[in-house]
């Protein structure tokens, strides 16, 4: 027991030697990232997403009816916020849609307006240009909503007036057309009747800049992975040899790289942790400390993993920062998951870096994002990395 007792402070005395250029690594890495995250978010969050539709409108000669409808649509709050009309001659319209100035051009048949009230329903058409973008797209779904809503409330008048017709009473007719005409006006005023109402929570049930706290931490807590190479470098094989001279078997020196390490990771995220409750941003129950400690633990025995199974300090360090890339990108940690494609979701849930987010975001909450208790996963999983990472060494032997 003695002999295992001076073999962990050995351990943490070679730890704290090498503490300095560690830290000094870890500054390196997280100025990295930080740089990265600052870009990526101008990249993806700019101050607008969507510029205004232009939007050129040919009227037909002589028809002011058609002119009126046309420039009744374009006064509605839904299509108003989104598009900007410009009235042109035929010419113009199509050069200037050529040229990029427009989106779209929308096309007014003669005789629209008459057709709509006696039912022939001349279509018009709308044009667009072969690259439309974003703006032509958004533009196309709103058409296609105008058309549906039309197309709706034309047939409610229609059935509505054959049944009437039916029922022999034609001189209704002219009262239910203006009730229709007024229910379906009164629905098309409405803004949001033009779109599909879909609510998500991309942060889930911690806030925003929580939600990218978390993913910031659990990246910042696999990449001390990298600085701490030479502390995780894999020993030689004769310094294991000498070990089990003296009675120290395998398991061993790999249980006290990972505590050391764990500890390393809780003396790195302390600061920021305590910060965090001091600002009511995370909790500080027995839970939530013994899913902290759990975290750090689960990270360390991953980090380990990858030196063990690589058995070269640069080939785990550039595996490392690979595979828990696309792990952080698959898990949401740099898209919300709800704004991934449902497989990516799935598969984001089986990794690794879920959990860890997991596990931080229940020290943020407090609430379990499953079925099986979060601290159990985080427990389970230091014990598979650790069991990995040991079964690795003894297959190379």
């Amino acid at each position: 027991m003695r002999t295992y007792m001076i073999y962990l402070l050995l351990t943490g005395k070679r730890l704290l030697r090498q503490l300095p250029y560690f830290l000094a690594g870890l500054a390196v890495m997280v100025l990295l990232v930080g740089m990265a995250a600052f870009s990526a978010s101008k990249v993806l969050y700019g101050e607008t997403s969507l510029k205004k539709i232009e939007v050129g409108v040919v009227l037909p000669e002589d028809d002011a009816l058609s002119e009126k409808i046309t420039k009744m649509i374009a006064s509605l709050d839904s299509v108003e916020s989104l598009c900007d009309f410009s009235y042109l001659e035929h010419d113009e319209a199509f050069q200037k849609m050529k040229s990029g100035e427009l989106q779209a051009v929308f096309e007014v048949p003669s005789g629209m307006a008459r057709g709509i009230l006696d039912g022939t329903n001349q279509p018009a058409t709308i044009w667009f240009p072969d690259e439309s973008g974003l703006e032509g797209a958004v533009f196309r779904e709103l058409a296609e909503s105008g058309s549906s809503m039309l197309g709706t409330s034309q047939a409610a008048i229609y059935a509505a007036n054959e049944c009437l017709n039916i029922q022999g009473v034609p001189e209704q007719i002219s009262v239910s057309e203006q009730d229709l005409n007024r229910i379906f006006l009164k629905y098309a005023m409405n803004r949001e009747a033009l779109f599909r109402k879909k609510t998500v929570s991309a942060a889930g049930n911690v806030s925003t800049a929580v939600f990218y706290g978390i993913s910031g931490i659990v990246f910042l807590m696999i990449l001390t992975g990298i600085p701490a190479a030479p502390f995780l470098a894999p020993q030689t094989e004769a310094l294991e040899q000498g070990l089990r001279r003296i009675g120290i078997r395998r398991w061993y020196p790999l249980f006290c790289k990972c505590l050391c390490m764990t500890l390393l990771l809780m003396a790195v995220t302390a600061g920021g942790y305590g910060w965090a409750v001091q600002k009511g941003y995370a909790l500080a129950g027995r839970e939530e400390l013994a899913a902290w400690g759990l975290t750090c633990a689960a990270v360390s025995a991953w980090i380990l993993l990858f030196y063990e199974v690589c058995r070269s300090s640069a080939a785990a360090i550039l595996t490392l920062f690979a595979v828990n890339v696309v792990f952080l990108f698959l898990a949401g940690g740099i898209i919300p998951s709800v704004f991934l494609p449902e497989l990516v979701q799935k598969v984001g849930n089986m990794t690794v870096t879920a959990l860890w987010i997991d596990g931080i975001r229940f020290i943020a909450s407090g609430e379990e994002t499953g079925t099986v208790p979060v601290l159990w996963k985080l427990a389970a999983a230091a014990l598979a990395c650790f069991a990995l990472a040991l079964a690795a060494g003894k297959r190379r032997d």
